[in-house]
This record gives structure tokens, C-alpha cells and sequence, in this order.
């Protein structure tokens, strides 16, 4: 078996879990959607300067990054046990719930601060 294999068997395992399970399916659907509206936030943010357009283009851009988070986990989590995973990878889902909630606090930190600094320009 060469590198090149080795390299891209778990992405194909992943892309065969996306496409066998309902759940994996709709989640990668709303990546895909996301990915759209997030770029076209970006693009109007910097026509127009609007601190409601970035905030909302930055939580969307955490959105995305937990739903690759969240369908990298549902594949991980439907893994055979092994020696090392004795109960299986199940909460890995849950470790993937809880990066959500810290990108989601650093996103409304975020938002703060740039409002902050927004109105002492002013």
C-alpha cells in the first residue's frame, strides 16, 4: 500500500459515511449552504463596512467549522471498537457539542470587543 492510499482512505471512508447516513447527509447538505451565505456575507461586509454583516459572517464561519467538527464526529463515532476504544468513539460527538459552545463564546467575544472599539471611533 502506497502513501497516496494511505492519505486518502479516510477521506473516501468519510465520504462514503456522508453519503450512507441520512443524518451525515443533511448535515454536509447545510455545510454546503452555509459555505454560500457565509461567502456572500463576506463579500457584502466589505462593500459595506456593516459590523452586522461580519458578526453574522463570523458566526457563520464557526457554524461552518463546527459542522465539519460535528460530521467528522458522526463518522468517528459509528468507528468499531477497539483495545484503545473499549466503549466505542460515541462521545466524541459530545466533545465535538462542547468545541461548538467554545467557538460560539469566542465569536460573541468577538462581536463585544469590535462593537467596543466601534464606538470609542466614534
Amino acid at each position: 500500500m502506497d502513501s497516496s492510499e494511505s492519505f486518502t482512505d479516510p477521506i473516501v471512508n468519510l465520504i462514503r459515511h456522508i453519503l450512507s447516513e441520512k443524518k451525515s447527509r443533511k448535515i454536509a447538505l447545510y455545510l454546503l449552504i452555509n459555505t454560500g451565505y457565509m461567502m456572500v456575507e463576506f463579500v457584502s461586509r466589505f462593500m459595506s463596512n456593516s459590523l452586522g454583516l461580519i458578526s453574522n459572517a463570523c458566526h457563520m464561519m464557526f457554524d461552518y467549522v463546527a459542522l465539519v467538527i460535528g460530521l467528522y464526529a458522526s463518522y468517528i463515532s459509528c468507528l468499531p471498537t477497539n483495545s484503545q476504544f473499549n466503549y466505542g468513539r460515541g462521545r466524541f460527538e459530545v466533545l465535538s457539542g462542547y468545541m461548538n459552545a467554545v467557538f460560539l463564546v469566542l465569536v460573541g467575544t468577538l462581536i463585544v470587543l469590535e462593537s467596543f472599539e466601534r464606538i470609542l471611533e466614534s
